[in-house]
């Protein structure tokens, strides 16, 4: 159980357990699919609060999609799924997931601080075989780029790595143009849970392999842009409040924990419990009548 007084020294996989610990029963119900139409549902509800300007239901709604995202992967990574052969199965932890992608680089142009944007027409413009030259020496940086040190203890830690990946790329996108980019990319992990069902029954190894590593990676893109969220809208209140950091930087001070904490505390703020039921794990019950159609949370 994680404890408020140390908050900001939990990591992605403890965090990734705390919600495990929280719904993992009740979640065990539900499908993969199930469950990922129930994060479209609230990330919809993001992108609502952010149209709006209503920057505390959207910290609100943060939590949930990340929580949802933490939630499929513990999902996904059920032993149940390994004993069963299930195409869903995942064997790499949530920080695994997203170090593999995002090894303290831009995961496509390889740079401690991404580039992309002023080489998207040089990128475009490649024949085939310049772009498969390209892809092989990506593959070589970035695995170069795993084994190095430098991996985030903490969430906190992991939502500042993107930061320095991404800050001076997205600085000057507005926060609507984020939403859009995550609301993209919960549609690519339903594309992806779609082509795994369809291929469940497939004999062919490499298939599955390589539909569960795009899972993989369609899964470390929602958590970076999860975090590219966070660091926006600290921006935007930090320019609201006129507040500045030693550094110079527009900021209020904004965390992807404390954002977690505020969301699924308890009254008294002691620990973290299910919003709906108030219960530690959650009670909440599927539809009898329908076991893909869980209630949400």
């Amino acid at each position: 159980m994680l404890k408020r007084a140390k908050l900001t020294n939990y990591s992605l996989d403890q965090w990734e357990g705390e919600f495990r610990d929280i719904f993992g029963s009740v979640d065990a119900k539900r499908s993969p699919e199930a469950m990922w139409l129930l994060m479209m549902e609230d990330a919809a509800s993001l992108a609502e609060a952010i149209r709006l300007d209503k920057y505390g239901d959207a910290q609100r709604k943060i939590a949930r999609v990340f929580g949802w995202t933490c939630s499929f992967v513990s999902r996904c990574r059920n032993v149940n799924f390994l004993r069963s052969r299930s195409p869903f199965y995942l064997e790499n932890s949530l920080s695994l997931i997203v170090w593999n992608k995002y090894p303290n680089v831009c995961s496509t142009c390889g740079q401690e601080r991404c580039v992309c944007s002023v080489r998207r027409s040089e990128i475009e413009e490649m024949t085939r075989r310049e772009r498969d030259k390209r892809k092989a020496k990506m593959a070589a940086m970035l695995a170069a780029a795993r084994s190095a040190k430098g991996r985030p203890r903490t969430l906190d830690g992991m939502t500042h790595m993107m930061g320095k990946i991404y800050n001076g790329a997205h600085f000057n996108l507005p926060i609507e143009a984020i939403a859009l980019h995550f609301i993209e990319e919960v549609g690519e992990v339903a594309s992806c849970i779609r082509k795994i069902r369809e291929n469940q029954n497939t004999k062919d190894v490499k298939v599955i392999h390589d539909l569960r590593h795009n899972l993989e990676e369609e899964i470390a893109d929602i958590i970076s842009w999860t975090a590219s969220a966070v660091l926006k809208l600290d921006y935007i209140l930090g320019a609201s409040k006129w507040r500045k950091t030693s550094k110079g930087r527009q900021s209020v001070g904004l965390k992807l924990s404390e954002i977690l904490w505020k969301e699924f505390s308890n009254p008294n703020g002691r620990y973290l419990w299910c919003r709906k039921c108030r219960h530690r794990p959650c009670s909440c019950q599927v539809a009898n009548d329908d076991k893909q159609a869980p209630l949400s949370r």
